[in-house]
């Protein structure tokens, strides 16, 4: 029996975080886990969790390990974070190159 809110849509396809973000998801669901039960379990708040499962903040390595273990991914959570960490390395470089070739204003304005 389903517990809490409703979940919000995931879309493991937009992104590399999203995709590490559902596959954390599919794995609590699957283990029957609600967020403040894998919260007590790996010390991170349940807000944390469910910012990661959604892909709207960036989570770190140890965050990523603590759930693989705590889920019993062996591993796979492990491997799918690297690819987030390249991609928000990525998206960095072009909003510094979209700033870089944006027009100074020249009206003395700063």
């Amino acid at each position: 029996m389903a517990r809490g809110r409703p979940s919000k849509a995931l879309d493991p396809d937009a992104s590399s975080a999203a995709r590490l973000g559902a596959e954390i998801r599919t794995r609590r669901v699957e283990q029957n886990l609600t967020l403040h039960e894998l919260s007590r379990r790996i010390g991170y708040s349940p807000q944390h969790i469910s910012e990661a499962e959604l892909a709207k903040n960036p989570c770190s390595a140890l965050f990523v390990a603590a759930v693989d273990r705590a889920l019993d991914a062996g591993g796979r959570l492990v491997t799918l974070y690297p690819a987030v960490v390249i991609e928000r390395a990525d998206e960095r470089e072009t909003r510094a190159t979209a700033r870089r070739r944006a027009p100074r204003s020249t009206d003395g304005v700063r």
